[in-house]
């Protein structure tokens, strides 16, 4: 039998491969790939470790950035604020003494330029020479007329009033400047001249506020469809020109379509014939004027010794009643229809009339001195310029300017749209503002 001789290289071969069968064998359950994940796994956590790390950094970096951006803003708009008042103040600052910046131009050329400008108020804070120029009466009613020449577009386009709900029936004018208007709707708004902002809303009426009337001391006085007039006088409060509600006249059967107010009495027009006489200290009823049957659409008041009441009627007619002893002293006939507007003008009446015209009286004559025809429709408004300049309204939205003291239309503007005018009245600086179915501000 022979030996089988184990030699020492060919042990160690037997070993190492046995070695490395087991080190390929994988153990119970096992996969044969299981064993190389954990080692990727973790490769892979630590990427993604890396990763945040580096969003974290650069997210500081951002906010770093944010921050100081935030901090130079605030420097920024703090050099902003402090340089728009300096500017402010240079605007606003008048030129001192005697300087004048148009000293090299002549006062004919500064009379040109000066019609250009709607706010003469702040050009005569200039300097001297531009103070007298702005108060001169020439120049203030050329300044006015130019306005309404043909080819003034910029200032032919009205500022609209936004805010009331219905058709405007009446405006006026207050000692503050403000502009009051009245409505369908019910409510009397206060607006602001300089902008048109609305600045008070007045609603102790129950139906169509129709008139309104600012006294002399400043009172003003509403009359409505609810068959009353109410009398709103100046808070006394910080905010100038504020309105409170004070009382409410009472006597009237109808609609009350006109108010005039004079210094110790306060008059109303209605629809059901008459005129009544109201003291304003006490608010009592003084007297009942009734000439015929035909309702008062319009009234106005010449004050002063040996002053009248001029009311308009549906029927055509103008009464003139005396302030002393309440009677008729005349009627004036000349209108075909029904007068809308009565305006005083010194010892001359004005006249807008449902039949298109504008009728001119003397106080002394029974007779119209003049007729002015010109109008389509229904002349609803009449108010008198700065310079004289008769401004009548018309319904379908026409206005006429007219030179008073002849029968020449010197202007005729058209507002934008479709317009309805019922009411017009021109502030102390010029501005006229007309309302119906809207409320327009030049």
């Amino acid at each position: 039998r022979r030996e089988f001789v184990v030699r020492p290289s060919m042990l160690s071969l037997f070993l190492r491969a046995s070695i490395d069968c087991d080190r390929n064998m994988p153990l119970h359950g096992e996969k044969p790939d299981d064993r190389a994940a954990p080692a990727a796994a973790y490769t892979r956590v630590r990427e993604i470790k890396a990763r945040l790390a580096q969003l974290h950094t650069r997210n500081a970096e951002i906010a770093a950035m944010i921050r100081n951006a935030e901090v130079e803003q605030a420097e920024v708009a703090a050099t902003i604020e402090q340089t728009e008042a300096e500017l402010s103040a240079a605007v606003a600052a008048p030129v001192a003494g005697e300087e004048d910046p148009t000293a090299w131009l002549p006062d004919e050329l500064m009379i040109l330029i000066l019609i250009h400008v709607m706010d003469i108020a702040s050009c005569s804070m200039v300097c001297k020479r531009w103070r007298a120029l702005c108060q001169d009466k020439a120049v203030l009613d050329g300044m006015w007329l130019a306005r309404w020449q043909p080819g003034r577009e910029a200032v032919l386009t009205p500022m609209p009033l936004s805010g009331h709900a219905d058709k405007v029936t009446a405006v006026t004018v207050d000692r503050h400047g403000q502009i009051i208007t009245a409505s369908y709707d019910k409510d009397i708004r206060v607006w602001a001249e300089s902008d048109g902002r609305l600045r008070q809303r007045l609603t102790r009426h129950r139906d169509w506020v129709q008139a309104l009337v600012v006294a002399e001391d400043g009172v003003l006085y509403s009359g409505s469809d609810d068959c009353t007039l109410r009398e709103w006088t100046i808070a006394h409060s910080e905010k100038a020109g504020e309105y409170s509600y004070s009382r409410t006249f009472e006597g009237h059967e109808m609609e009350v379509h006109a108010v005039a107010a004079g210094e110790t009495h306060v008059f109303s027009g209605s629809e059901d014939n008459t005129v009544r006489v109201w003291t304003r200290d006490t608010g009592e009823q003084l007297r009942v004027l009734r000439h015929y049957r035909s309702p008062i659409w319009s009234l106005a008041l010449q004050q002063g010794r040996g002053g009248c009441l001029y009311s308009g009627h549906l029927d055509g007619t103008i009464c003139v009643w005396s302030t002393v002893g309440w009677t008729v002293q005349n009627t004036l006939h000349g209108h075909t229809d029904c007068v809308n507007s009565l305006l005083l003008r010194g010892h001359t009446l004005f006249s807008g009339s449902t039949d298109q015209t504008v009728r001119v009286w003397e106080v002394t004559s029974t007779r119209p001195s003049r007729t002015l025809k010109g109008h389509t429709a229904e002349v609803t408004a009449l108010a008198m310029a700065p310079d004289g300049t008769l401004c009548s309204a018309a319904e379908n939205g026409t206005l006429l300017m007219w030179q008073a003291n002849s029968q020449l239309e010197v202007a005729c503007v058209q507002p934008p749209g479709p317009t309805e005018i019922s009411a017009l009245t021109i502030t102390p600086r010029g501005r006229l503002c007309a309302t119906g179915t809207q409320v327009l501000l030049w």
